[in-house]
């Protein structure tokens, strides 16, 4: 509960702000940003955290697509085994 506003339930304070609970790429940017992972690379936390969030998008797509093919190929050898 946001402890600025506590009718708002679905979003808490952080540092004096005020966001949307479960914000992915805030908390991702929050954590590379503690453990100082952008000085590797000299890239903004943010963009590091949009640039990890697309991957899991990406990942999750190729996922999909995955198992539309499986499951294609399955019917195919379905029908396969229905004409022998």
């Amino acid at each position: 509960m946001c402890t600025c506003n506590p009718k708002i339930r679905s979003f808490y304070c952080g540092v004096g702000n005020c966001r949307p609970k479960g914000n992915f790429i805030d908390d991702l940017r929050i954590v590379i940003n503690q453990y100082s992972i952008e000085n590797d690379s000299n890239t903004p936390d943010f963009i590091l955290a949009e640039y990890l969030n697309s991957c899991l998008d990406s990942f999750a797509s190729a996922i999909q697509k995955r198992e539309q093919w499986v499951s294609k190929d399955k019917n195919q050898i379905d029908e396969h085994l229905q004409k022998i």
